[in-house]
């Protein structure tokens, strides 16, 4: 471990701050290890001149801290989030801070940075991650949609909703081997965002009687962009949401902030979708603010 003379690329960064590979890529994704000054081609990969090295390694006591922190999986940071903050933090709040930014995943792994969860503190925030990413079988998705299970069946035939995970089927008539071994769970967040896009009849789904055929039965297969409008519209419930919260505790700047950004990202998918030739584009904001006119105690 010693100063470089010469541009190194990340491996041998590692050698210089006396880290292992890992523990390098992890800063590196976090920017606690800042970008590369040094240009190259990109099949040689980034690569830092010997300055900003240097740098680093007289940085090293001071950046030791990140190491040791690294990176965890959600049940490993889970116990130390509880004990600091006093509340329950449940693994799918763990996953959805991750989704609203407040976590970092490294390098697209299941595994998050320690450090960002050692400086989260926002409570408003994980009161509303407990609750959008909380998870749903097929009946309680039913009951929370207000419609039949077979309707919940074909949203997720034509792609429509998405399962989060597979979680283990536990009653006592279901074997392995009757292929029934695990169930689909989706995410709450995604179960609001389908109430509020404007293609899907509601009200025909509610009315239907049972043995009915089920009007999604007639939905085309959701395509990407009808899964970036679903996206955004859930994020746009979130942050909606969590806006209030942070305007009713006094947070007013936050909130404030919170909502403009979600009223240009809207604006701005508006356009986007119309110069690509849609001939009706969904105004994420109009729908997610018309769902919760119409249906607001879903959300409670």
């Amino acid at each position: 471990m010693s100063r470089p003379r010469a541009a190194v690329n990340l491996a041998e960064l590692a050698a210089v701050l006396g880290w292992r590979f890992h523990e390098v890529e992890v800063a590196y994704s976090l920017r606690v290890i800042p970008d590369p000054d040094v240009r190259r081609p990109a099949a040689l990969g980034p690569r830092w001149s010997p300055r900003l090295a240097g740098g680093l390694y007289n940085r090293r006591d001071e950046l030791a801290g990140y190491r040791q922190r690294g990176a965890a999986w959600a049940d490993e940071i889970r116990p130390e989030m509880r004990e600091r903050l006093g509340v329950d933090v449940p693994r799918a709040a763990v996953w959805e801070l991750a989704r609203m930014g407040f976590l970092h995943r490294v390098n697209g792994s299941n595994q998050f940075a320690r450090w960002t969860a050692d400086v989260f503190d926002d409570l408003d925030a994980l009161d509303v991650a407990t609750r959008f990413g909380a998870g749903h079988g097929t009946t309680a998705a039913a009951e929370l949609l207000g419609v039949r299970t077979v309707d919940v069946e074909r949203l997720a035939t034509r792609n429509w909703l998405r399962p989060v995970y597979m979680a283990d089927n536990h009653h006592p008539r279901v074997s392995r081997s009757a292929g029934r071994a695990s169930v689909p769970i989706y995410r709450h967040g995604d179960l609001l965002a389908l109430q509020a896009h404007p293609r899907l009849d509601w009200a025909a789904a509610r009315a239907a009687q049972p043995g009915q055929r089920s009007p999604f039965t007639a939905l085309r297969e959701c395509l990407f962009k009808t899964r970036l409008t679903l996206d955004a519209i859930g994020d746009g419930l979130r942050g909606h949401v969590l806006g209030h919260r942070y305007w009713w505790g006094g947070r007013r700047d936050q909130a404030l902030a919170l909502w403009r950004g979600l009223e240009h990202a809207a604006a701005a998918q508006h356009v986007t979708d119309a110069e690509r030739g849609d001939d009706a584009p969904v105004d994420r904001c109009a729908a997610f603010m018309s769902f919760l006119e119409f249906d607001a105690g879903v959300l409670a």
